[in-house]
């Protein structure tokens, strides 16, 4: 019987751990689904820009929520930011095969980390089996 308890709250830590680690999984996935529709809203964004006419009003965002009017005075460039602020002028079609790549890794660790919630919550049924089980013996 001893054995039997100490065996039933290893598998309690167990799942109680892998139950915290689908949290994470979830908020990680969640993140990466939302990076996925911002790009798709900037992709959206750098097409209607590359088709806007110079000189014309435009509201430029300084921040979440934060516009200011502007004039356009370049459509076919942007400054694209490649990482430790650092800025380089690239056309829009290469911003946006650009962001396409980067859609393509985001897409990636979104395959694997479904993969690993697959794995992670078929062992919680798993241990939920065993639990249920090891009640039962008791």
């Amino acid at each position: 019987m001893d054995n039997n308890k100490k065996i039933m709250q290893q598998k309690l830590l167990e799942y109680q751990l892998l139950q915290q680690h689908i949290e994470n999984l979830q908020q990680q996935l969640q993140f990466l689904n939302q990076q996925v529709i911002e790009i798709a809203k900037l992709n959206e964004d750098l097409s209607s820009l590359e088709n806007s006419k110079q000189g014309k009003e435009i509201f430029s965002q300084l921040g979440p929520g934060i516009y200011v009017k502007a004039d356009l005075k370049e459509s076919k460039n942007v400054l694209f930011n490649i990482g430790s602020g650092i800025l380089v002028n690239k056309t829009v079609k290469e911003a946006n095969s650009l962001l396409g790549k980067q859609q393509e890794e985001i897409f990636r660790s979104i395959t694997e980390l479904e993969e690993q919630f697959k794995k992670v919550f078929d062992r919680v049924q798993e241990l939920q089996e065993e639990i249920k089980s090891l009640q039962a013996s008791s």
